[in-house]
């Protein structure tokens, strides 16, 4: 069975650790790297899970279910995250308990995408070249109308660069594209890789450079639009996803196998020395799980644009994390 593209590592924190699998809905603790998946293909209904990593690569449990759907973005909120799901944005805790940010996306599509401003404002992208603003207690502020990719869904993933005004945005296809939030107005593409290219997720990071994971390999781009870097060009797989440590030193990157398995491994953003793995991830140990995960969610990550200690919104509806 082919491996799930859409699925989504994070770093944070977790609770204990063990070689074993725990159950799920032990919790995490700060540290350990979050790999997330679902059930089975991408456009498939059902649960998502979560499974802890250790800093350099070791599993440790299968340790949450998300209810709403896999997860395919994240960001972090202090000590918790904001996730977003198939259903809904939610705020997950250490104890991995939940609660929902953000219901529904009023159009009935999965969330895809998620970034900050530095007031701690949230935009949330779907399968569309729609994106909202929502403050802190999740109430819709504005809405931007993006300029489309043919033959694409919609936004697969966005970054919000360090000026507050530029969204970079990409739809699994071989462009990267701007759009001025603060004017509403769409700007000339960012880089075109070229055919047959996909770009799967994208990080603005704080120097304003630019780092995509891609079916060719993690580029990083300079601000305009030169390749610096490649990471991984070499594994003869594709990266899905990507998430950069807080210390803005190394990321770890998530792509899938031709077997039909995945894989995980950290990067030096400097040098491109791999710091650790390639790490096979394994299908999670409840038998209604069939596909690995393989996307890269967060990893204690700071968004270049957001406020370093953004205003925690207060708890809402709880959800039960079966």
């Amino acid at each position: 069975m082919k491996a799930n593209p859409s699925c989504i590592l994070f770093s944070l924190v977790m609770a204990g650790a063990g070689s074993t699998p725990a159950v799920i809905g032990a919790g995490f603790l700060p540290g350990e790297v979050l790999v997330g998946g679902r059930p089975g293909y991408s456009f498939d209904f059902g649960p998502g899970y979560i499974q802890a990593y250790s800093s350099m690569g070791t599993y440790q449990r299968d340790t949450a279910t998300l209810p709403f759907g896999h997860p395919r973005d994240a960001i972090m909120l202090g000590n918790d995250i904001l996730d977003a799901d198939d259903g809904a944005i939610l705020r997950i805790h250490p104890d991995a308990t939940m609660t929902v940010y953000a219901g529904g996306d009023p159009d009935g599509r999965p969330y895809t995408a998620l970034t900050m401003d530095a007031g701690g404002n949230l935009f949330v992208a779907t399968f569309s070249f729609t994106v909202r603003k929502l403050d802190t207690s999740g109430r819709t502020l504005a809405q931007y109308s993006l300029p489309s990719d043919s033959g694409t869904f919609g936004v697969f993933s966005m970054d919000l660069a360090p000026d507050q005004c530029t969204l970079f945005y990409a739809a699994a296809r071989q462009r990267i594209k701007n759009y001025d939030i603060c004017r509403s107005s769409g700007l000339s593409d960012f880089v075109d890789i070229g055919p047959g290219i996909s770009v799967r997720m994208i990080r603005v990071l704080t120097d304003g450079t630019v780092l995509a994971a891609a079916s060719n390999g993690i580029i990083r781009f300079s601000r305009s639009g030169e390749v610096i870097k490649i990471y991984g060009e070499h594994a003869g797989i594709p990266w899905v996803s990507l998430s950069v440590l807080a210390d803005g030193t190394s990321f770890w990157a998530g792509g899938a196998l031709d077997a039909g398995g995945s894989q995980i491994t950290k990067f030096d953003l400097t040098s491109g020395a791999v710091l650790a793995g390639p790490v096979p991830t394994p299908v999670p140990s409840v038998p209604s799980f069939s596909v690995p995960p393989e996307f890269v969610l967060v990893v204690g990550e700071h968004r270049a644009a957001q406020p370093f200690f953004p205003t925690a919104p207060p708890r809402r509806r709880a959800v039960r994390n079966h």
